[in-house]
């Protein structure tokens, strides 16, 4: 269960962005910090100064799908963060380049879905004709007379060319 003094205590998180370096933190101060989340957080990005994650920190986020970890070296933490059934069905993406740090930390090791890859905000990609008559942009917004190679912004949407 939770209290009143949990973070975002009835609050129905879909996404989390946590950045901030948390040291010192008494788990049992933090239990089920998400739990107005519990049945809505579906994606965390775990940002690179975060080197610890508290008891029960995401247990209890029964609908969690996606975690993306930004620092390349595996935060600290304790098995009962997370559920027994997030080890098998949670998608954890890590840094290129640091997937056998992962693989051989504590708890990070018990993920099944544990795999290499960046959090994009893409939502879907599509392939284009290199004779296609379209408004051509790059991601920053500027104009161009023809897609360049990687992504671009075509019609409003992002593509991969």
């Amino acid at each position: 269960g939770y209290n009143s003094n949990d973070m975002f205590c009835d609050t129905p998180l879909k996404t989390l962005y946590w950045g901030r370096k948390i040291t010192n933190i008494d788990g049992q101060q933090w239990y089920c910090p998400w739990s107005g989340g519990e049945k809505t957080l579906k994606e965390v990005t775990i940002g690179n100064l975060v080197n610890f994650i508290p008891h029960h920190w995401f247990s209890w986020c029964k609908v969690l799908e996606n975690m993306w970890l930004l620092n390349s070296v595996p935060p600290q933490t304790y098995s009962d963060a997370f559920a027994n059934s997030q080890y098998l069905n949670l998608n954890v993406y890590v840094p290129q380049g640091s997937l056998s740090a992962y693989q051989n930390a504590d708890v990070w090791k018990d993920f099944w879905n544990l795999q290499e890859g960046a959090p994009t905000g893409i939502e879907s990609v599509k392939n284009i004709t290199p004779n296609a008559k379209n408004c051509y942009y790059d991601l920053r917004g500027n104009r161009l007379s023809a897609p360049k190679r990687g992504l671009n912004i075509i019609n409003g949407k992002k593509v991969i060319y």
